[in-house]
């Protein structure tokens, strides 16, 4: 088993207590790359050793093998609910990372995606404890809220780094979520400070986009079609190419575009000026995206360009099985509305390493639409009026580069 670092200690008998003082659904919160795995390791385990009955569920399908893998660190042997052909894969995965195979049907805890799990409920067994990774998504009314639902007696946890949701819905009982407590591990500026995660630099531009045109959808986001018009476009990405070139050059750099499209034009793009570079996105086949990443984290590819599907939960040395592997440089192309996904996509670069500084490089003005990374931020359980600016948002200072 692996052992806590003294702060996830600190989390796990937070979230134990509230448990026991009779909270049903607890929401952990802890930063991108602060360890949030080796609390569900911990937590999972404990209850495997007592029987019970536990599901660990991640958002999104192409996360579950390094859901599994994070149980395979800690020896814990686990049922996979997933099709023929990707559980064969993950355990010759399995198998080439630690000599042996940690599938086993007979076992009480039950991994798989909240599709997955959700059309399986019938013959699955109730759940004792459920443990959902990226918990913001969790509201009622919706896809993730089935599992919960039909588990009503079920002891839940929802870990996240970002417990706030774009469409103004909170995560708490009677606010449009389930929980019932939340507990909330240290903040990124800490876990900066304390060398957990590694120190960044931000550079942003001058040249704010017009964004009047641009429309939001249901989700209280901007829809990608709108934004394709306005920033899938030669000078957007030349001005990317060369501020890569002059900021960050030889770092190991992701690129978010708005939309499928535009991050396959990105990517092209940044092939034609010298800089090797691969897009993935979720139509592509399980060996096709797997190889694609590998080559990224074995060198091959300089940068990886997506729209999303490499933005929450997604941890580069756990999904190539590359050790030591890690982002270390963000180039944003694609405004949000959502401080989730702009601290998803930050998180994605702050895994440290000996001597990194991660490098975002923000076209898309996120950081002045939301804040500096490490800013300090109050979560709450409740919802909020998403017509109003929050009033603990700080104005960001910003020195301009004479060059």
């Amino acid at each position: 088993m692996i052992t806590p670092r003294p702060y996830q200690m600190d989390g796990i008998t937070g979230i134990r207590t509230e448990l026991k003082n009779g909270a049903n659904c607890v929401v952990y919160v802890l930063s991108t790359g602060g360890g949030k795995s080796v609390i569900l390791m911990y937590i999972a385990s404990n209850a495997e050793k007592k029987g019970s009955t536990t599901y660990a569920v991640a958002h999104k399908a192409e996360l579950i093998e390094q859901l599994s893998l994070t149980l395979c660190k800690a020896g814990i042997k686990h049922n996979l609910i997933i099709p023929k052909n990707k559980l064969i894969a993950i355990k010759k995965v399995q198998y080439q990372k630690f000599g042996a195979v940690f599938y086993d049907p007979k076992s009480n805890i039950y991994v798989g995606s909240v599709q997955t799990i959700n059309r399986r409920l019938d013959t699955l067994p109730k759940a004792n404890l459920i443990i959902l990774d990226e918990g913001h998504h969790y509201v009622e009314g919706s896809e993730w809220s089935q599992i919960i639902e039909e588990n009503e007696k079920a002891k839940t946890l929802l870990l996240t780094a970002t417990p706030s949701r774009t469409d103004g819905k909170g995560l708490g009982r009677g606010c449009g979520g389930f929980a019932d407590a939340m507990v909330v591990g240290p903040s990124m500026g800490w876990l900066i400070n304390e060398g957990y995660l590694s120190k960044y630099k931000v550079y942003t531009t001058s040249k704010q986009w017009d964004l009047s045109d641009a429309r939001t959808g249901k989700d209280g986001d901007y829809t990608s079609r709108s934004l394709e018009k306005i920033a899938d476009k030669p000078s957007i990405v030349g001005d990317a190419i060369a501020h890569y070139k002059k900021l960050a050059f030889g770092m190991k750099a992701m690129c978010f575009s708005v939309s499928i499209e535009a991050s396959k034009h990105t990517c092209e793009t940044f092939n034609l000026n010298g800089i090797p570079s691969v897009h993935v996105d979720g139509s592509m086949d399980d060996l096709e995206r797997r190889k694609a990443i590998k080559d990224y984290a074995e060198g091959k590819y300089m940068m990886i360009c997506c729209e999303s599907l490499i933005d929450e939960g997604f941890d580069l040395e756990a999904i190539s099985q590359i050790e030591g592997a890690t982002i270390d440089c963000l180039i944003d192309l694609s405004p949000t509305k959502s401080l989730i996904r702009a601290m998803q996509r930050w998180g994605r670069i702050l895994r440290p390493k000996e001597g990194k500084t991660a490098i975002i490089i923000d076209h898309a003005s996120n950081v002045l639409r939301h804040g500096l990374p490490c800013m300090e931020r109050e979560w709450t359980l409740d919802g909020v009026d998403k017509k109003k600016r929050n009033s603990s948002e700080k104005d960001i200072n910003i020195k301009t580069c004479q060059q």
